[in-house]
């Protein structure tokens, strides 16, 4: 049901760079009915009662600008309220300078709606702190103008603005399905370019003196010591990372992404358990013109499937082992869409695939966890979860594994930190899994702190208890 709705963006700046933001979205979604008001403080009330509003009338501030509950109380109008920035700094020029000059790993926004004379917090969004203050300022106009657009847009067409929840920060969830904004799966990221910068790169770029290694050790994730593993490392020119331990037929193996430093891209290779129990040298399973890595694989009709992660090719990719672990070919695309580190798993008859990508920004692989569901996880259609993404923080929102224990699931979550990638990870215990969202619960924190290491892990598998995890050795 559509509401015969006015919309009013107040502000005291004429050249508000978030109405310049805010306004082409809105178009987009058909807001026609949308108009922008500059006012200063000494006649904001006189104002807006010349515009003779009602309960279903809606009113768009910046907090930092008005007193969005004191608006509220002068009029019967709701009152959509936007806070630029997280952890007590105000949107301003010097404090997004002080945010990266402080090193926060997430900075972000918050949008809150008076409604009925009640407060309801609407969404909090974290995105991965930018390393120059001016692009970092850009980010965050640019993010918060598009989710005030739709929450614009969903209020309009009378959708309900859902209060947010811990770990799970959604935004309106209108009837009609154009108004969820990040919910594109068709939107493919920019193709390797030529000219101009290029896309993030998975890993550390050639010539970095970064070096990945693998830890293996007996027991579980849960209750394991870390610090007591034995190493594993690719043989000079390349390093392992992203390691998943899978039994097949018999067979165990280490399935791993290997990068090759001179060619700067990694492939899918594999480490064979020997018959007296060390993993031997590892050898190339998957290689492909673009980059991958984050071999996760599942079982699916007596067939064993792989999604690695191959962002570089704009899709998230299906391949279908021939023979285990050395051969296999490309069944379809599942996503059109870049995403990274993708992990399908089944649970009370639907499948699931968690993968991280951002719409508005193709680069910014750290913060947004999407699901989307299935019946059928080769040949089904995935349909994306209400309320995605279901995290946005990039200290937990991209995946570093997943595993069961005593039938509860666990996801790992990466932890970046400020300007460096793959910093140490997180257990989350699965909480909610159906078809109605998602939630977890963190049950402990994991940092490499054993000598010879340097960072990491930020990756953990773990099958018939052996669990195996990668970091950085310190090479100064």
């Amino acid at each position: 049901m559509t509401r015969n709705s006015q919309i009013y963006f107040l502000t005291t700046d004429p050249q508000d760079p978030l109405v310049a933001q805010f306004l082409p979205p809105v178009s987009l979604q058909g807001t026609n009915d949308l108009r922008i008001v500059v006012v200063d403080l000494g006649t904001l009330l006189r104002t807006v009662k010349s515009f003779e509003l009602g309960t279903h009338d809606l009113l768009i501030v910046r907090d930092d600008q008005f007193n969005a509950r004191r608006l509220h109380r002068r009029t019967s109008a709701a009152v959509l309220a936007i806070r630029l920035g997280l952890d007590g700094y105000p949107p301003s020029t010097h404090e997004y300078s002080q945010e990266v000059q402080d090193k926060f790993v997430a900075t972000g926004f918050k949008i809150a709606l008076w409604s009925n004379g009640q407060l309801t917090p609407v969404l909090e969004f974290r995105h991965k702190t930018c390393h120059a203050a001016a692009e970092n300022a850009a980010q965050q106009i640019m993010r918060a103008g598009t989710a005030v657009a739709n929450c614009a847009a969903a209020w309009r067409s009378g959708g309900t603005l859902h209060p947010s929840r811990t770990g799970r920060p959604p935004v309106a969830r209108p009837k009609s399905r154009f108004l969820s904004w990040w919910r594109w799966p068709t939107l493919r990221p920019r193709r390797p370019h030529v000219l101009g910068p290029a896309p993030t790169p998975r890993g550390p770029a050639p010539f970095t003196t970064e070096r990945w290694v693998l830890g293996v050790a007996e027991g579980s994730p849960l209750s394991v010591d870390f610090a007591n593993h034995h190493q594993i490392a690719a043989p000079e020119g390349s390093w392992v990372a992203d390691p998943f331990v899978v039994e097949y037929r018999d067979i165990r193996c280490i399935l791993v992404e290997q990068f090759d430093e001179k060619l700067g891209k990694g492939r899918i290779s594999y480490l064979r358990q020997s018959p007296n129990g060390r993993f031997e040298d590892p050898h190339a399973a998957l290689t492909e013109p673009f980059h991958l890595s984050f071999p996760w694989t599942f079982e699916f009709e007596d067939t064993l499937w792989m999604v690695p992660e191959a962002r570089e090719s704009g899709s998230v990719r299906l391949y279908r082992c021939q023979s285990f672990p050395d051969t296999w070919t490309f069944e379809r695309e599942l996503l059109a869409l870049g995403g990274v580190d993708p992990i399908i798993i089944q649970e009370n008859g639907l499948w699931y695939l968690f993968v991280t990508f951002d719409p508005l920004d193709p680069n910014e692989t750290y913060s947004e966890l999407h699901l989307f569901t299935a019946e059928d996880p080769v040949r089904g259609d995935w349909r994306a979860l209400p309320g995605n993404p279901q995290i946005c923080d990039p200290r937990s929102g991209r995946n570093g594994g997943m595993f069961k224990i005593d039938g509860e699931w666990y996801r790992i979550g990466q932890c970046q930190d400020f300007y460096e990638y793959g910093n140490s990870l997180a257990i989350y215990k699965v909480v909610q899994l159906d078809p109605a969202g998602y939630s977890e619960q963190l049950v402990q924190a994991k940092r490499a702190s054993w000598p010879g290491a340097w960072k990491g892990p930020h990756h953990l598998s773990y099958e018939s208890g052996l669990t195996v995890f990668d970091y950085v050795i310190d090479q100064q």
